[in-house]
């Protein structure tokens, strides 16, 4: 897992030494993040992932993460320099047994619902046709979108379409809409 390890430790890195927002490029940016500060969200039941990070220079817990990085090192198994470092000190940092959305010692574990609301095991649902009301829910709490490239890159997107993902790009992405929509009727043009 050598190239995951390497992104999950220069992220944790130039977090620390920069400070900033740190996002995956397969996010859909809804609303301002500039509000959340010294925080990362709740990806499922227990676990913390680092696809969102947004903390100032010379955090803390940051130096903690950076540390733990060293010590538990283990670039064997999936996740354990990510998802799971990120969970592991954020429990010794609140003295916690479980992880819940909540703030500790000035560091927020926002709710799944803030950068994560398509858990990653229910990705296909971003192909699936979302009525307004349930688009609307999802506009109410919800910062940015994680697409789940790794698990979704070969999935077909028909555009146009109600599936969520493509209302969430024709809203917050109109250029790489535009040009999808272009390329769609395109291929649709040489097939006939």
């Amino acid at each position: 897992h050598f190239l995951a390890v390497l992104s999950d430790a220069c992220r944790i890195v130039l977090m620390w030494k920069f400070g900033g927002i740190y996002l995956d490029t397969d996010f859909i940016v809804l609303k301002n993040l500039q509000n959340l500060t010294n925080a990362l969200g709740v990806q499922d039941d227990d676990e913390l992932n680092g696809a969102f990070l947004s903390f100032k220079a010379k955090h803390k817990f940051m130096e903690l993460c950076m540390q733990d990085f060293v010590e538990d090192y283990n670039g064997w198994v999936w996740g354990h320099q990510g998802p799971e470092l990120l969970t592991r000190v954020f429990k010794k940092w609140c003295s916690l047994e479980t992880i819940t959305s909540m703030s500790c010692k000035g560091v927020s574990a926002l709710a799944r619902e803030v950068v994560y609301p398509i858990p990653w095991q229910d990705w296909k649902k971003l192909f699936e046709a979302a009525s307004a009301l349930e688009l609307q829910k999802l506009l109410k709490s919800t910062y940015a979108v994680h697409i789940w490239n790794k698990l979704s890159h070969g999935t077909k997107l028909e555009i146009p379409s109600q599936a969520l993902l493509a209302q969430l790009y024709s809203q917050f992405c109109p250029a790489t809409y535009a040009k999808m929509k272009q390329d769609s009727e395109e291929l649709s043009r040489r097939a006939v």
